[in-house]
């Protein structure tokens, strides 16, 4: 599989997956890596949408887990583009310990 990145930086995927499955496990991670982290550093475009969804529930003074990111991605029409639940599922399973 092709991953379609969109920043010019050295990318590497299992970082971003391993940051992400983390946040997604235990959200409280979000707030010890905000300030160093935004949606644009993801070289993985499914990678920036899943920070951003987090990001936009969180602006929403709204508590998230899988389930709010999965439905902010269904609401936003990109669920599919990161390759729908099971991804995120993938993410919690493979890096959320």
């Amino acid at each position: 599989m092709t991953t379609k990145t969109n920043n010019p930086m050295i990318f590497n995927q299992v970082r971003e997956q391993a940051a992400l499955g983390a946040v997604l496990a235990n959200p409280m991670l979000y707030f010890n890596i905000v300030q160093a982290l935004n949606g644009k550093d993801f070289a993985d475009m499914r990678h920036q949408y899943i920070w951003d969804a987090i990001q936009t529930i969180v602006g929403r003074n709204e508590d998230f887990d899988y389930l709010a990111v999965t439905q902010e991605l269904r609401d936003t029409e990109k669920l599919a583009d990161i390759g729908g639940m099971i991804y995120l599922e993938f993410l919690l399973n493979e890096f959320g310990n």
